[in-house]
């Protein structure tokens, strides 16, 4: 989905997990959830996954969708993954 940045110049992404038709997010650590950035700056979105992985919702601001960026999360149990909104 899209997103548009507030006035401020930011906007926050926030990942739901769902099983059954019912958000068990609380039941799940954060560790659990890693955020990807795709853009055509491929150093920078390493850096930028690298600082968010582990949270349930990230900022994102002017900086982050410099280049044109798209934005998901994965759901990971022991280094698998079990949910993402990845293609």
């Amino acid at each position: 989905t899209g997103a548009r940045l507030g006035v401020d110049g930011t906007s926050t992404l926030s990942i739901t997990l769902t099983k059954n038709g019912t958000d068990v997010t609380d039941d799940w650590s954060e560790v659990h959830f890693e955020w990807c950035r795709k853009s055509k700056d491929t150093d920078g979105d390493t850096y930028w996954n690298e600082q968010h992985s582990g949270v349930k919702s990230v900022v994102v601001n002017r900086k982050d969708i410099m280049f044109g960026a798209t934005f998901g999360c994965s759901f990971v149990v022991n280094g698998e993954t079990l949910a993402t909104t990845l293609d």
